[in-house]
């Protein structure tokens, strides 16, 4: 907690030489897939940002602002991500009876998975 904020954070972090953030844990603004893609590929290594990965995702911000008090983050979005265009063809919610032979289609193959396992040890 000794090290202050900074009032314009880097997105991404210590990654980039914003070491504001540093070791108070994660801040809201730090874009977590492209920090993570920069980790993986070697930077968090050798100190230095993949050239290739540079321009990352390109989601760079919130597409809606924090909040001014606790809890800061925005609530989700009502509308679906999945839901079709305006004025094109609905797809049905998914019903109960849908969600339970999905669910024990699941069980089934769970069940059946543990079969093998169970056979292939005892022939071992």
């Amino acid at each position: 907690m000794a090290v202050p904020p900074t009032a314009k954070p880097n997105r991404l972090g210590v990654l980039d030489g914003d070491l504001a953030g540093f070791p108070n844990g994660r801040r809201l603004t730090d874009d977590v897939i492209d920090i993570s893609l920069q980790a993986v590929e070697g930077a968090a290594r050798t100190g230095n940002l993949v050239p290739a990965l540079a321009a990352g995702d390109k989601v760079d911000a919130n597409d809606v602002p924090f909040g001014t008090r606790f809890p800061y983050l925005a609530l989700p979005h009502s509308k679906s991500v999945n839901s079709a265009p305006s004025g094109g063809a609905r797809q049905p919610a998914m019903t109960p009876s849908h969600a339970a032979a999905i669910g024990a289609a699941g069980v089934a193959l769970l069940g059946v998975g543990g079969l093998r396992l169970r056979r292939r040890r005892a022939t071992s």
